[in-house]
């Protein structure tokens, strides 16, 4: 994280962007960036699990049918929601 966080603070250098200069914050930014992208990716996996299970566990359902009416039928919930 050193390296990506030197480059972060040369960019806003040579771009005068301003860069926050109390004690850690840009570290939590960055933190708090990375957190956000991780969850994100976390839920879409999440949601392929799902949906892989509901076609095991629904013989019928084939690889291309939607899997919303298939989830619905189950009573599951999207993961998003």
């Amino acid at each position: 994280m050193g390296h990506r966080l030197g480059l972060a603070i040369s960019f806003c250098m040579q771009h005068s962007v301003p860069v926050p200069c109390e004690n850690g914050s840009l570290i939590s930014v960055w933190h708090m960036t990375t957190n956000e992208f991780i969850s994100f990716y976390v839920i879409i996996y999440l949601q392929a699990v799902q949906n892989l299970a509901a076609r095991v566990v629904t013989a019928g359902t084939r690889k291309f049918d939607h899997i919303t009416p298939v989830l619905r039928d189950l009573h599951w919930l999207p993961i998003r929601q």
